[in-house]
C-alpha cells in the first residue's frame, strides 16, 4: 500500500492481528487446555466458565469468535449464542459448538443455529481447521515471542 510523502506504514500495522476467541466451557481443565492449545495456534484467547461470565465479557469486550460447549451448567449453548448475537451481531457467523452430547435433541438444536460442531473427543487439527474456517486465520506467534 502506498502512502503519501512523509507517511510511514510500519510492518506492525501491516501484520494481521490475532483473532480474539472466547471459549465458554464450565470444565476448568478443558477451558485451560483449550486456551493453551489455541493460544499457541495464534489466537488471543479469553475464557468463561459460565454463560453469565461469557455475557459479561461480551458486554465489555469485542471478540472475533466463540467456541461454546453446548452444555454449560447455567445456560445451554444455543441460548448463550442467541444472547451473544444480541450483544455482538457478527457472532452469528463466527461461532463453533464443542460437545460430547450425542443425543438427537442436541444435534437438532445445534443444527438450528447453523453453526458447525466439533464432537468431543476431537483431533486438534480438526478443531483448529474449523475455527480458522469460521473465525478466520489466526496469526501464528513469531519465534521467540512470549
Amino acid at each position: 500500500m502506498l502512502r503519501g510523502p512523509g507517511q510511514v506504514l510500519s510492518y506492525k500495522c501491516m501484520a494481521a492481528e490475532p483473532r480474539t476467541l472466547l471459549i465458554v466451557d464450565d470444565e476448568p481443565v478443558i477451558a485451560r487446555g483449550l486456551a493453551a492449545l489455541l493460544g499457541r495456534r495464534g489466537f488471543n484467547v479469553l475464557t468463561a466458565m459460565s454463560g453469565s461470565a461469557a455475557r459479561d465479557i461480551l458486554s465489555h469486550q469485542h471478540v472475533d469468535g466463540l467456541l461454546i460447549d453446548y452444555r454449560v451448567a447455567d445456560l445451554r449453548g444455543d441460548v448463550l449464542l442467541a444472547g451473544a448475537i444480541a450483544i455482538q451481531p457478527h457472532l452469528r457467523n463466527h461461532a463453533v459448538f464443542l460437545t460430547g452430547d450425542i443425543s438427537d435433541t442436541a444435534r437438532d438444536v445445534i443444527a438450528e443455529t447453523g453453526c458447525p460442531v466439533v464432537m468431543k473427543p476431537f483431533e486438534t487439527a480438526e478443531l483448529v481447521r474449523v475455527l480458522n474456517d469460521v473465525i478466520g486465520e489466526a496469526r501464528e506467534p513469531q519465534q521467540g515471542s512470549a
